[in-house]
């Protein structure tokens, strides 16, 4: 499921990082959030 519909025009290894590296970050605010 696809929340952004600019993102299909991304080749799906760029999608696959930029996926990975948005959850990355979230892991760490939710990290510094807690601490």
């Amino acid at each position: 499921v696809r929340q952004m519909s600019l993102v299909t025009r991304v080749p799906p290894a760029l999608d696959n990082i930029l996926s990975n590296v948005s959850l990355f970050g979230v892991q760490l605010y939710s990290i510094f959030t807690i601490v």
